[in-house]
């Protein structure tokens, strides 16, 4: 007697309904809420420490110079470290790197406790620099949800697509709701604009926290660690994906791979880089962002000075300043960068953000050079984190989709590889500018940076990036 099969039951293999996209859907919903939060736990664990640590260096007797070499040691370390733990992200997998990277901060934060010297200080920043990518890993675990929502939306499109006719209209339904490439982009800058946000709000609320809950160094490491501790206990709670070569492999194809893996893995591991590095889209991006990181280690070697010489600042107005540029910070990534792109969603648009931000950001940091008001240092400011903030949110969209899901890893740790490699420049071409002329110097080095970004979008983002993104998507749908 055979066994009466429910609908559900009957469905052919590989054949995608309303059910997988759903899926697939709440899939990238429960993984931004996580990455978010676990995000803004770890931001926040630096937070606590923040308003502390000036006044360690000072007992420890850690001058410029010590600071400077800690800071230039820390972005060289950085430099392989995120290259290194993207690579590692893409094989091994996105978990086991942010477990590593929490694993990573609180190896640190034990050494500077039981290290109270420079060498502890020296030391203690070595983990953290070098295994803790927290932030870009997340980029590229948010696009392996977008890109297997796609992948199932575009499988429930084609043959097969359902397994009923009734199935068969609701799968058209979606489709016809389901995002086209424009609005694709908005989710995916949604996305990275939400986890932007959640950093945000922890560098604005950390410094507060740090000052209200501890009164000393040592304490706020025991509560930056417990923090930490929770950030890696919310991965638990992100689900798993593959990558969208093992999702949209034919029968065919598998066994092509199945025959050819053992010989190419190693190879392919081994060139994987040097792909990314070949194409003109994320090779683009890199030299926007180191240009972008330049100006911002030059602007800050004289900044920090200048707000000590012209307005006294302390600790605390030190931590009043980073609360306020954590909330402009989160502010722009979460809503406003949201709400801009929703207005403007064309690709021409984008171009068009992105130069008018180039634009405020030089202006802006020279504007505020210019005036001893302190209420118009925060204003221009404001407007300046919020240019970033949309700057950061476009750029993170557009690279996650120019590679497959594969590479995505490797491709968000070369980004930050290429920003630490100006992290190490950048303060020593500020530092010499400035022996030249004190603040005119490396003031108009930074507006010069800001114009040749803007030259380079203007020219080249559209035919670099969003039309080899554009290439890459057509290719994903063969």
């Amino acid at each position: 007697m055979k066994k009466n099969l429910s609908p559900q039951d009957q469905k052919p293999p590989n054949v995608i309904t309303t059910d997988d996209i759903t899926k697939a859907q709440n899939r990238l919903n429960r993984g931004l809420t996580y990455s978010s939060i676990s995000l803004f736990f770890l931001t926040l664990s630096w937070g606590i420490l923040m308003p502390f640590m000036q006044s360690r260096r000072d007992s420890l007797s850690c001058d410029a110079s010590c600071y400077g070499g800690i800071t230039s040691a820390r972005s060289f370390l950085g430099l392989f470290g995120s290259a290194l733990i993207g690579w590692i992200s893409d094989r091994a997998g996105r978990h086991f790197c942010l477990y590593l990277g929490c694993v990573s901060v609180i190896v640190g934060l034990g050494i500077s406790v039981s290290m109270n010297s420079i060498l502890g200080l020296w030391l203690s920043m070595v983990p953290a620099a070098l295994f803790s990518s927290n932030s870009s890993v997340c980029k590229a675990l948010m696009a392996d949800y977008h890109e297997a929502l796609e992948v199932v939306e575009e499988r429930a499109g084609g043959n097969g697509g359902a397994n009923s006719n009734n199935d068969a209209n609701k799968v058209t339904e979606s489709r016809k709701l389901s995002q086209p490439p424009v609005a694709n982009l908005s989710l995916r800058s949604n996305s990275m604009g939400k986890m932007g946000m959640s950093a945000g709000l922890a560098i604005m609320i950390g410094p507060i926290f740090g000052t209200v809950l501890a009164q000393e160094y040592n304490r706020s490491v025991l509560i930056a660690s417990i923090f930490t501790v929770i950030s890696a206990s919310l991965v638990i709670k992100l689900p798993y994906v593959s990558s969208s070569a093992t999702i949209k492999q034919s029968k065919e194809e598998q066994k092509k791979s199945d025959t050819q893996n053992n010989r190419s893995q190693a190879f392919l591991s081994l060139k994987l880089s040097s792909k990314i590095l070949s194409s003109p889209g994320p090779i683009f991006l890199m030299v926007l962002r180191v240009l972008m990181s330049l100006a911002f280690h030059i602007f800050h070697t004289i900044w920090l000075p200048s707000l000590k010489n012209r307005f006294d600042f302390g600790p605390r107005d030190h931590g009043m300043f980073m609360s306020f540029l954590g909330l402009s910070y989160a502010l722009s990534q979460g809503i406003i960068s949201k709400k801009i792109i929703k207005i403007f969603p064309e690709q021409r648009h984008r171009c068009k953000i992105l130069m008018v931000s180039a634009l405020l950001l030089g202006v802006g940091r020279y504007i505020a050079f210019q005036t001893n008001d302190l209420r118009i240092v925060y204003a221009i400011f404001g407007i300046l984190i919020i240019s970033l903030g949309v700057v950061n949110t476009i750029i993170s969209a557009d690279a996650s989709g120019l590679v497959p899901s594969s590479e995505m890893g490797s491709l968000f740790g070369t980004l930050e590889a290429v920003e630490s490699g100006a992290g190490i420049i950048g303060p020593i071409i500020g530092g010499t500018l400035s022996l030249i002329e004190p603040v005119n110097a490396p003031l108009m080095a930074v507006v010069s940076l800001y114009g040749i970004v803007f030259c380079m979008v203007y020219f080249g983002y559209e035919r670099f990036v969003l039309c080899k993104r554009s290439a890459v998507n057509e290719g994903k749908k063969l």
